[in-house]
């Protein structure tokens, strides 16, 4: 059962992807793209309903959408847009799939890498393994495979390791995420996210 997962994982994901595409406009995640308005797939009040607070700066709005039976491929969606637009055009959007064991994570990021390695021939990849500055303790870590493109937005494929007082403090699970991120939000990470 776990290799149909993972198989269907990457079809799921190529699928929605054009092998020579530059812009990472011209991907998916359950059908949504960087781009997009919000407002296509989900109501206003809806919206609203799923904001997050997860930065000192309040210049993006983080909205969050977990368990929905349209999603096919992940577990929850999560969106980054800019605070005052009211057109809710999506700046970085999250794929999360939720793994028990953080091995299986590994393993399915690397799959994951090797098949966008192909699709994602003419950027600049970057391996990145780190301790997640939201645990103070250290034990939290991320693997993470980043994909940069000459426009400087990017694609990460990243697995997240919780240490276990993080997991009870946040309730927070090991998980794997696909991400798609424009320049702009990254550099909001980047300089602004954190004050």
């Amino acid at each position: 059962m776990k290799k149909l997962s993972t198989y269907l994982f990457l079809i799921f994901f190529t699928l929605q992807t054009s092998s020579w595409a530059d812009d990472i406009r011209d991907f998916q995640i359950e059908g949504m793209s960087v781009g997009d308005s919000l407002l296509d797939y989900f109501s206003k009040e809806e919206i609203n309903a799923n904001i997050e607070k997860y930065y000192d700066s309040d210049k993006y709005t983080v909205i969050e959408f977990y368990s929905l039976p349209r999603f096919e491929v992940y577990s929850g969606v999560s969106f980054a847009t800019k605070k005052l637009d009211k057109n809710f055009i999506i700046k970085q959007i999250s794929g999360v799939k939720f793994i028990k064991n953080i091995n299986d994570c590994y393993d399915e990021k690397n799959k994951i890498d090797k098949e966008l390695s192909k699709i994602f021939s003419n950027t600049t990849r970057e391996v990145e393994n780190e301790k997640h500055e939201a645990d103070e303790t250290g034990k939290s870590t991320t693997r993470a495979i980043r994909y940069y493109f000459e426009s400087d937005d990017v694609v990460t494929v990243i697995c997240y390791d919780w240490s276990d007082d993080i997991t009870e403090k946040f309730n927070w699970g090991d998980n794997l995420s696909v991400e798609i991120t424009t320049k702009e939000f990254n550099n909001f990470l980047l300089y602004e996210a954190s004050k």
